[in-house]
């Protein structure tokens, strides 16, 4: 196989993963109602689907914000909370070990998403009933 070939696959291969990775969140959440959620999945099954942190998850739709919050509250790096997600512990089981309750994590995720909608009513992208 030449050298151009081999290249090309692997330009191609990265591409589908880093689509697959982002996408597949969006599609297995659905739709997002009024609150900024999604109306079928509570935040805890929403912070498993989002994983947050590891394989490009973690900015998506609400920004850095929500991986830099959960960091600091875990007191952890982001390269130590990737690692962890990695090895297929969940954002509940390394913050009951970091010694955050499940209900003072998803407070801290809830707080960056209000304040993202917040921010997109502010600038005239979404309006404050559908917020």
């Amino acid at each position: 196989m030449s050298r151009r070939l081999k290249i090309t696959l692997a330009v191609i291969v990265a591409a589908s993963l880093l689509t697959a990775s982002l996408g597949g969140v969006v599609a297995a959440a659905g739709p997002v109602d009024a609150s900024g959620s999604c109306p079928n999945i509570d935040v805890r099954q929403e912070l498993q689907l989002t994983g947050l942190c590891g394989g490009g998850q973690g900015a998506g739709f609400y920004g850095e914000g929500v991986t830099e919050v959960v960091c600091q509250l875990l007191g952890l790096t982001t390269e130590e909370l990737q690692t962890l997600r990695l090895e297929g512990k969940s954002l509940v089981e390394i913050a009951a070990a970091s010694g955050v309750t499940e209900d003072a994590l998803v407070e801290a995720i809830m707080a960056v998403k209000k304040a993202f909608i917040q921010e997109q009513v502010e600038a005239g992208i979404i309006t404050q009933e559908l917020a």
